[in-house]
């Protein structure tokens, strides 16, 4: 399970999610594995509120050696959204319902330092893609000002590096790890696109909040490893930008067998 909330400038912007999947070990080092995963995104900004069902499938692979990790991830899916637009001094309401797809790539490294038994340092750097594309829409119940959405298509790219820091505490039946986190992110690529509409025939373009071009990150977990072949992770992390600004968290349940 994944959430997050924040505002982009004027905009404000929440997601919740969730995944599942199976792995399996091919030797020593190398974990292939699939997944699904689902979300509900909201964006708002006055007039208007747009909310989307996400739905994809991934492939992806853990590659483990000496106090390296390397992990990737490709997929993609479905994307739903209704856009509703509040025209209160009239008394109407807007929708429109537009659907498309997205496809992407994912990958992370990092490597992990021991200092004695029980405190590591772990730099990382992570990369991913996303394509995502929007047909076309007409919203309803408008009358007169109903609008024509244009298709939309957006390719952005995100890169981002940093340092984990954590300690190791050994329990009777478990081992907990609790670590902070530190970095910044990178975006390219498509950060505001274009989208044409139109009302009664006359078309204009619009612009939204574009995301920012750098940011700095920051995050901290726990980790919980039992004796048996259960694991929980619970994280917090937060990205800062000016004027922007997101925080979220995530839990996972792993079972290895």
């Amino acid at each position: 399970y994944t959430g997050s909330g924040g505002d982009l400038g004027d905009t404000r912007q929440s997601m919740q999610g969730g995944a599942a999947g199976a792995g399996t070990a091919i030797n020593a080092h190398l974990v292939l594995g699939a997944a699904i995963a689902s979300a509900n995104t909201a964006t708002s900004l006055a007039p208007s509120r747009v909310v989307g069902t996400p739905l994809g499938a991934f492939l992806y692979g853990i590659y483990r050696s000496g106090g390296w990790r390397l992990a990737a991830s490709v997929g993609g899916g479905s994307l739903r959204q209704t856009t509703t637009r509040d025209l209160i001094s009239l008394g109407l309401v807007g929708q429109a319902l537009s659907t498309g797809s997205f496809a992407g790539a994912a990958a992370r490294a990092n490597y992990r330092w021991n200092w004695g038994n029980h405190v590591f340092v772990s730099p990382y750097a992570d990369v991913s893609y996303l394509h995502s594309r929007y047909g076309s829409a007409q919203e309803s119940g408008a009358s007169l000002l109903d609008i024509s959405y244009g298709a939309l298509s957006q390719n952005l790219t995100r890169y981002g590096a940093g340092l984990r820091l954590g300690t190791i505490v050994d329990e009777s039946h478990s081992t907990l790890i609790p670590w902070i986190q530190v970095g910044g992110v990178g975006y390219s690529g498509d950060r505001n696109p274009i989208e044409m509409q139109s009302i009664g025939g006359q078309s204009f373009a619009v612009t939204g909040t574009a995301l920012p071009g750098s940011a700095l990150t920051a995050a901290a977990g726990l980790d919980w490893q039992g004796h048996g072949p259960w694991r929980f992770e619970l994280a917090w992390f937060g990205d800062y930008a000016s004027r922007y600004h997101s925080n979220g968290g995530t839990a996972l349940l792993q079972y290895v067998w």
